[in-house]
């Protein structure tokens, strides 16, 4: 009986020691998310201000007068015209002009997925211990885990749970705690006092393979942006997912992703310049701050594939880490294309580059410097002209923006005879209503005799396009074959390879039922042709030669 009743108090006493352990294991924890919160809340935002505490002085020009960034009517490094996310003046609005800072900078790439900027399927896995902070709250994740979107759904509904209360609270004379903002999630990797920008993690978007990141991501809500509220025109319902991390780091994919990783190495380091410069100019314009970020992951601004980098990349990048191209003080909109024709073109096939100074943009004459190229010469043939996919074509481009198409009806070829048609429903019934082409014909071009203004007639109808970009896409349509100078096809091209070209065209019965494109060059033509540089540097060239060879009038300067 004595030895049961020992057994019996001894059972007591070991779960009462297994509840005290929990209990003192539990306040430890609850202690060590106090000290991290207390740390946390302080400095979670500092990876998005580099760069912004340079001072009101870094923000004012010689006269002391507020520096006001270029005006963004949304064309990109690839020639791509047009802004792909909304007005130029939607995108501008709350940019602020972010100066470079140290050479630790970050740049905040916004990803895109199926339905553009907006993700409605995605997980986020960590090996490591990971953390979010949503607000005044932060969440801590064990290692091995992962978090999607209905996650994050229940996060953002605490935080709005949490505003109403502080809002009922005030209202009520009552001392709330402070609100919190909708600056988004940041969810990634705490070490040694801070998010670490080098951490990686795996991100999987619309049911596919995941992709190791590295740096932190910021998860906000669509429809309501990043910027007190503002409204991105994206629609309802949704995230966006801006993925933040050190500059130098970014470049590491972005040049695999530009050009191949088998080119000469002083050709890389040619494309690192050219890249860093070009996403510091974008850092300072501010085109996607209301989204929260500097760029996105598409041709619209540099193609960030975050599914891997290479040897050759990363020793380019860091062989010219923090070098960049400089204009007047400030770094270059260093454009970059495949290859030329055997000459450049300017700015100026732009409709936004007019009012700015791309003096170090000029028209250039490469001769055969690029002639073994195959898409040095090409002829691009349309195999049956198909005027559905012209009318489809037509219609995009002014969904875009109408002032990149008009139409005037008129007989003859007398343009004062002509009416303008400025009616939205009328343009598109004009467009739609085109049961068959007389001809299409280059009517203005620019410097290197790049295609600037292409005019159709229908029928008592001219449709007048401009620009070489949208050009380049209404002659544009499944079924045509492109044949390169090595006698080698490509098919399915969403895009005219560049705005160099003739038309040549074939009627019958006076309507056009084919037309042939004979030009040359892979690209828009400004700036630096990336097989002219992959050329110069077989002939021994270093990347400031071929630099100084694209680009005029600049310095190279490093960031401090």
């Amino acid at each position: 009986m004595r030895d049961s009743l020992l057994r019996k108090l001894f059972m007591i006493l070991i779960i009462v020691m297994a509840v005290v352990v929990v209990k003192l294991q539990g306040a430890v924890e609850e202690k060590r998310m106090n000290q991290y919160v207390e740390r946390c809340l302080d400095r979670t935002l500092s990876v998005f201000s580099m760069g912004e505490d340079m001072g009101d002085e870094a923000h004012k020009n010689e006269n002391g007068e507020d520096k006001q960034g270029a005006q963004s009517e949304g064309f990109d490094k690839n020639g791509n015209a047009g802004d792909p996310q909304g007005t130029a003046s939607d995108n501008q609005a709350g940019a602020a002009d972010r100066e470079p800072g140290t050479a630790s900078m970050a740049i905040r790439v916004l990803l895109t997925g199926e339905q553009g900027y907006v993700h409605h399927d995605f997980k986020l896995s960590f090996e490591e211990d990971y953390y979010i902070q949503n607000g005044q709250e932060v969440y801590y994740g064990e290692a091995g885990t992962s978090i999607d979107e209905a996650d994050i759904a229940s996060l953002f509904a605490r935080q709005s749970e949490r505003n109403e209360h502080a809002d009922d609270a005030q209202s009520n004379g009552q001392s709330g705690g402070a609100e919190d903002t909708e600056a988004g999630l940041i969810v990634g990797i705490w070490r040694d006092g801070g998010w670490d920008t080098d951490a990686e993690w795996e991100l999987s978007m619309d049911g596919g393979a995941g992709e190791i990141y590295q740096g932190v991501m910021v998860i906000s809500q669509a429809g309501t942006g990043t910027s007190g509220g503002q409204q991105t025109g994206q629609g309802n319902g949704g995230y966006y997912l801006v993925n933040t991390l050190p500059l130098e780091t970014y470049l590491y994919y972005v040049l695999p992703s530009e050009m191949p990783s088998s080119y000469p190495m002083e050709a890389l380091k040619a494309q690192a310049v050219c890249a860093r410069s070009y996403a510091m100019l974008q850092i300072r314009q501010g085109r996607l701050e209301q989204y929260g970020a500097d760029v996105d992951d598409t041709t619209a601004f540099q193609v960030y594939h975050a599914q891997g980098t290479s040897e050759a990349a990363r020793q380019a990048v860091d062989e010219t880490a923090g070098q960049y191209l400089s204009y007047q003080g400030e770094p270059i909109e260093a454009f970059y294309y495949a290859c030329s024709c055997g000459h450049s073109t300017t700015a100026d096939i732009w409709r936004g580059s007019k009012g700015r100074d791309y003096s170090y943009l000029v028209y250039q004459d490469y001769g055969t410097l690029e002639q073994e190229s195959p898409w040095y010469r090409w002829s691009y043939q349309a195999k049956q002209f198909d005027i559905e996919a012209l009318k489809s074509r037509l219609l995009t481009v002014l969904a875009q923006n109408k002032n990149n198409i008009r139409i005037y009806k008129g007989e003859g070829s007398d343009v004062e005879g002509w009416t303008e048609i400025t009616d939205r429903g009328k343009l598109e019934a004009a467009i739609s209503g085109m049961s068959a082409v007389q001809d299409i014909q280059i009517q203005e071009r620019l410097a290197g005799e790049v295609a600037d203004r292409l005019h159709i007639t229908s029928g008592s109808y001219h449709i007048i396009i401009e620009g070489e970009y949208h050009i380049r896409n209404v002659l544009t349509a499944d079924g045509y074959m492109l044949i390169k100078q090595d006698m080698s096809v490509s098919e399915g091209l969403t895009l005219v390879p560049s705005g160099f070209f003739e038309i040549e065209t074939v009627k019958q019965d006076g309507s056009l039922i084919a037309f042939v494109l004979k030009g040359g060059g892979f690209g828009h033509g400004v700036g630096m042709s990336q097989y002219g540089a992959r050329y110069l540097a077989e002939e021994g060239k270093d990347y400031r030669y071929i630099l100084t060879y694209y680009y005029e009038n600049v310095t190279m300067e490093i960031i401090n």
